[in-house]
């Protein structure tokens, strides 16, 4: 059996708008603090499959950049940036087929986060990598995902659904 992590991140300066969005209570089961950088959003529906909780991002999105990043452990990884109301990046590896697609990786979205710009230059080279063409190692999508978890400051949001 696999473990999955799926959470919805947001920077805390948002917290009041996000507590008073319209809807929270019908898609939200958790609001909470995952570290001094991030606050995150546990949804009802954490695959993002149902039409209404992704629309509800969306609106969200509006005011809010938001990123939704999961991880099921035995399968694969990615995240996904919602800003202005529109998805501006995304990014899935499926380990099982040492595939990743990443041509809507966007590394430079994560500037709505404000993240330092080294990091974003980081984003960009391991997206590169993740873009080459052909299969990957097993070890480089893992230690890809373990990077950037530890760039963004999230290593923290692990096993929470």
């Amino acid at each position: 059996m696999s473990e999955f992590t799926a959470a919805v991140l947001y920077r805390p300066r948002y917290a009041a708008q996000v507590a008073h969005a319209p809807g929270i209570d019908d898609f939200v089961k958790e609001d909470d603090e995952l570290n001094a950088h991030w606050r995150y959003l546990l949804l009802r529906d954490p695959f993002l499959v149902e039409p209404p909780q992704i629309e509800w991002l969306f609106q969200l999105s509006q005011t809010v950049p938001l990123l939704y990043y999961y991880h099921a452990e035995d399968h694969g990884w990615g995240y996904r940036i919602f800003k202005d109301g529109t998805e501006v990046a995304r990014l899935d590896v499926d380990y099982e087929s040492g595939q990743a697609d990443a041509g809507h990786a966007n590394a430079r979205a994560f500037c709505v986060f404000e993240i330092p710009e080294h990091t974003i230059e980081w984003i960009t080279r391991i997206d590169a990598q993740l873009q080459a063409p052909g299969p990957k190692a097993f070890p480089r999508l893992v230690s890809a995902r373990e990077e950037l978890a530890d760039a963004l400051q999230i290593s923290d949001l692990r096993w929470m659904i």
